[in-house]
């Protein structure tokens, strides 16, 4: 079903400098944009699809495919991280290789959230983090870029570059709440709703987009409610194609107004990498 809820959004504040925010542990600091409450409605996709209405990773920036995974729930708590990056990894790279038809994928980084069980401050560097309550994308072109020449070996250095998020159930019962909203693309008003902002955290700086909440009568929400540890959602960080609609995917957690108050934590896990495609033309790629 449909949910009405307030996020946490931005506006530019007319500041001369670029946006910044900085993170030191458990705290957030936000200069040259004002944070405000966006009341939006976040439609159930589930919904829309069985209206023959598909929402599709290149046309909207994000979309929901079935995929099953050999991890138990405590392997993806070990905090060495060992099995997922031996297993997990491998899982999710054929899986992207399936879906956006790449040659091959890399995935480099991924990071386990239930709120009840951080071991670690909100934006640090912990096996576990609880959830991300803004608005906000991952990356910005330039960042995507630094990630794509970090990553990037000479028969992938043509073509075409995407740096992808995986993100999963973890439990073996559906999300109940603190589902992830996804932002479909083609509603986004270009440029005026992109907010290039600096992100300064412990041992990183990079830059990211934010959403400028101004336009957000026309922006479109959606969630895939009751999510199942044998699907995933694939959204785009950064698309270095430039033809199409969907190439970044704004998104952010939300408490669901109609969740039973008993309801468990969320456990998931997003997993990042980045896809190539060398035989694309014209080369989108960096250099």
């Amino acid at each position: 079903m449909d949910v009405q809820v307030s996020l946490d959004g931005y506006v530019q504040d007319g500041a001369a400098s670029r946006p910044s925010m900085n993170i030191t542990p458990g705290e957030y600091a936000m200069s040259g944009c004002e944070r405000v409450s966006v009341e939006v409605t976040i439609k159930d996709a589930r919904a829309q699809q069985q209206h023959h209405e598909g929402l599709s990773l290149d046309r909207h920036g994000f979309e929901l495919v079935e995929h099953s995974t050999k991890l138990r729930l405590d392997e993806f708590y070990d905090e060495t991280g060992e099995k997922v990056r031996s297993l997990y990894y491998k899982e999710m790279e054929e899986l992207i290789k399936r879906s956006t038809g790449a040659e091959h994928v890399h995935m480099f980084h991924h990071q386990v959230r239930n709120i009840n069980a951080a071991n670690g401050p909100a934006g640090g560097h912990s096996s576990v983090q609880g959830y991300a309550n803004s608005i906000h994308a991952d990356s910005h072109p330039r960042s995507a870029e630094h990630l794509y020449l970090q990553h990037v070996t000479p028969q992938y250095s043509k073509g075409r570059f995407l740096y992808i998020n995986a993100w999963r159930n973890i439990s073996d019962d559906p999300i109940q709440n603190n589902h992830l909203a996804v932002c479909d693309e083609s509603s986004l008003v270009a440029p005026d709703d992109y907010i290039t902002s600096d992100l300064k955290g412990p041992g990183y700086e990079i830059q990211q987009y934010q959403l400028d909440s101004k336009n957000s009568a026309r922006h479109r929400w959606y969630y895939y409610p009751e999510m199942t540890k044998n699907e995933v959602l694939l959204f785009k960080q950064w698309d270095s194609d430039i033809t199409l609609p969907g190439r970044v995917c704004f998104h952010t957690a939300f408490n669901d107004p109609n969740a039973p108050p008993d309801t468990p934590p969320r456990q998931s896990i997003e997993a990042r990498g980045i896809a190539f495609f060398p035989h694309h033309t014209p080369n989108t790629c960096p250099e």
